[in-house]
């Protein structure tokens, strides 16, 4: 995608709404994978009615993935890995980095306009791939 945005005219409108999407996109997949990773781990743990609680109780918290709604996703599953996360969201300050992702998604839904540029859009990107493999090797570990 950004591939194809930096082949645009820079600054123009085109570029401009290509970038936004690419946001836009960034953080839908950040949240539905906390989605299926969750769902992953009651699969793989939990059975009968347990497994079916989980999983209802999954399918209505999608939320704007925010630092803190991610850290608390995360502790439902397991304190440690919480507190785990709260170090590793204070490293250059990821976890600013994950909100402010969220809110240029708002932003977006509600009309606004966001500058973007590759270098911009490259540093949210990093955090959110980043985050998820840190979130993989704990939902799924390879064995």
């Amino acid at each position: 995608m950004v591939e194809r945005c930096e082949t645009l005219p820079p600054g123009s409108d085109v570029a401009s709404d290509a970038y936004q999407y690419a946001y836009v996109r960034l953080c839908g997949l950040f949240e539905q994978s906390l989605l299926w990773l969750g769902r992953s781990v009651m699969h793989r743990l939990a059975g009968g009615e347990a497994r079916e609680f989980g999983l209802s109780f999954l399918d209505r918290s999608g939320r704007n993935p925010t630092k803190e709604y991610t850290r608390k996703f995360v502790a439902r599953f397991n304190l440690e890995w919480a507190a785990e996360l709260d170090g590793w969201f204070s490293i250059d300050d990821r976890g600013q980095v994950l909100s402010a992702l969220v809110g240029i998604r708002v932003g977006l839904a509600h009309g606004l306009n966001y500058g973007a540029s590759a270098s911009r859009f490259t540093g949210y990107y990093t955090v959110v791939y980043d985050l998820l493999d840190w979130l993989l090797e704990r939902f799924e570990p390879v064995p």
